[in-house]
């Protein structure tokens, strides 16, 4: 009787462990078709939303960097010496937008940097866009 009883026993974890890899398969078989389908469409958002993020950046930086030549010009040109200390804070105003104006266009040219990698090698966009955020 206890012979039967696991011989029984045995028959039924063959089939539970076989079933179980069945079901298993099952899943692992529908993961690789949603892979399958869903990773380009997951690389086209992330390449438009690189591009969309950094074009806006570059509208900012061309924002920023016309307002600090306006001011700079203001500065330059239009406002007399008599208007600020005698100090010299004219020339220390004009420095500093100068270099934010400089800062400015250091911006511009990484942003575009990065919209022209986005538009002519995408591949190698997404090799650096996945490898940072291993990285972090």
């Amino acid at each position: 009787m206890n012979l039967e009883i696991s011989h029984s026993l045995k028959k039924q974890r063959y089939f539970m462990t076989n079933e179980a890899l069945q079901i298993l398969n099952e899943w692992l078989n529908s993961a690789v078709t949603l892979a399958k389908d869903e990773i380009p469409l997951l690389a086209q958002e992330i390449l438009l939303y690189s591009l969309f993020e950094n074009i806006g950046y570059l509208l900012i930086d061309s924002i920023l960097f016309f307002i600090c030549y306006k001011l700079y010009k203001f500065v330059i040109q239009d406002c007399h010496p008599d208007d600020f200390r005698k100090d010299g804070n004219q020339s220390m105003a004009a420095m500093v937008l100068f270099f934010l104006g400089i800062i400015t266009l250091c911006l511009f040219s990484v942003n575009l940097n990065n919209i022209i990698k986005i538009k002519l090698a995408p591949k190698i966009f997404l090799i650096d866009y996945c490898t940072d955020k291993i990285k972090s």
